[in-house]
């Protein structure tokens, strides 16, 4: 079982105790400049906080960033090698995710919808699908899940009638 907790960026007593009680945290990154720079200065000044004294046993879980609605432009490329090259000045503490989400409108349409990203858009013609994008994060996120599909099924085997229902 996963328990999401979002914390909506801000900082405070809940979000450390939430960070705490975490065996995971993972961070969204828009990647865009000034973003970028305002995550990895805040990321050092949550670790600091966090940082336990010796006679505290609780310690916060591995900090994973994801980079979200990143478009196909060079800019959106040149902040997250930018990203990647902050990290590594983290010492560790943060990695930076391989799976990256992109800037699609079925991402919008599904939150709209009500329905999750990987049954809205299972195929896609010209760039990965919600479908993959989705699977390849959790399993990044959740290694012994690698291979396990949503809805038992892959998604070069979606039945036909499922398609048809997401695409009503």
């Amino acid at each position: 079982d996963c328990i999401f907790i979002d914390t909506q960026g801000s900082v405070g007593p809940l979000q450390n105790n939430a960070a705490l009680a975490s065996s995971q945290i993972l961070l969204p990154v828009l990647p865009e400049t000034l973003a970028a720079r305002e995550l990895t200065s805040g990321t050092l000044d949550m670790l600091e906080r966090l940082e336990p004294s010796p006679s505290f046993r609780n310690r916060a879980g591995p900090i994973r960033a994801i980079i979200y609605r990143q478009d196909r432009t060079s800019d959106s490329k040149l902040v997250a090698e930018e990203l990647k090259r902050d990290f590594l000045k983290l010492e560790g503490r943060v990695t930076l995710l391989n799976t990256a989400v992109p800037s699609a409108k079925s991402y919008k349409e599904a939150a709209t919808l009500g329905i999750p990203v990987h049954r809205h858009e299972p195929h896609h013609r010209t760039m990965s699908s919600a479908y993959d994008v989705m699977h390849n994060l959790v399993w990044e996120l959740i290694p012994s899940l690698k291979g396990i599909h949503a809805g038992g099924y892959t998604n070069t085997s979606i039945p036909d009638a499922h398609l048809q229902e997401v695409a009503k």
